[in-house]
Order: structure tokens, then C-alpha cells, then sequence
């Protein structure tokens, strides 16, 4: 049986509608990007589980799926290896309860869910304006940086 080109039409229609991405996910991926970068220098590119400074990947306490307006919470945030996100964050729950229980406290969960209630929704303009304020922090740091390493000991003559 052949295929009409009224069906033809709508798949191929279909097919390009799923390779046009929004406004909003292009903004979230950049937004994304600067965000890690700021956790990885500030969790000093250290593994919050074993200790490992390789192969580092964000995660995050309260998913950011079910929770978007904690995506870019800094407290909402966790720093892990490869080998201990998914094997132990993921896969192992009770291992993990009993990790964020000595590491963060008893009810740090439910806090965060306090913050879930009162920040706002992410809209285009919002993520925006994180980009902006991520972007300057990069800099901020960069600029400590170059001052601090400028600024060696001078001995006198």
C-alpha cells in the first residue's frame, strides 16, 4: 500500500518540527553551561561524595524536572564523579538519604521545597537575566584571579 502525499506531508512536517528548538532551550543550555561553571569553581572541582577531582558532573538534590525554579539554586546543586552519580545518587536511594542526612542536615529537603514555593517561574526573561548575572560572576572570579596572581611579592632593591 502506497503512502498518500497528504501523509507524506505530515511526517515530513512532523520530522521538521523536531529539530526546531525553542527560545527557551537554547537560553536554558547557555544559561546552563555558565551555571556549571560557576558550581565547578566554586565546589573547588572536588567530588562531595569520595573526594575524586575527575570526571565531574552537576547533579542536582531535588530533580530539576519536577523542580525548575530550583534549577538554578545553588544550594539545590551537588557536585559528583562519574562513578558516584549514577551508581549511587541514582540508583541507590537509601545510600543517598543517608549521604545528604549527614552531609547537608535532617530537614534540608523540606527547606528547599520552602524556596520551591517562593522563587519565581523561569520565563525567557528570567533566564536572561541569569545568563547576565552568571556571565559577570565569571568575570568577578577571572578578575580576582588576574589581580591575586599580579600582585606577588615585591622585594625591595
Amino acid at each position: 500500500m502506497r503512502s498518500t502525499p497528504l501523509i507524506r506531508k505530515f511526517y515530513r512536517l512532523k520530522r521538521s518540527r523536531l529539530k526546531v528548538k525553542t527560545t527557551k532551550s537554547l537560553l536554558l543550555k547557555d544559561c546552563t553551561k555558565l551555571f556549571n561553571k560557576i558550581i565547578l569553581k566554586e565546589r573547588i572541582n572536588k567530588c562531595e561524595w569520595c573526594g575524586r577531582t575527575k570526571r565531574l558532573n552537576i547533579g542536582h538534590i531535588l530533580p530539576k524536572g519536577q523542580y525548575p525554579r530550583l534549577r538554578y539554586f545553588k544550594q539545590n546543586v551537588i557536585l559528583f564523579c562519574f562513578p558516584c552519580h549514577p551508581p549511587r545518587w541514582h540508583n541507590n536511594p537509601l545510600e543517598a538519604a543517608k549521604f545528604m542526612l549527614e552531609t547537608r542536615g535532617e530537614n534540608y529537603r523540606e527547606k528547599l521545597l520552602v524556596y520551591d514555593k517562593i522563587l519565581p517561574r523561569l520565563t525567557n526573561i528570567q533566564i536572561g537575566l541569569y545568563i547576565l548575572a552568571f556571565k559577570q560572576e565569571i568575570n568577578l572570579r577571572r578578575n580576582v584571579q588576574n589581580t591575586s596572581s599580579s600582585q606577588s611579592p615585591h622585594t625591595p632593591d
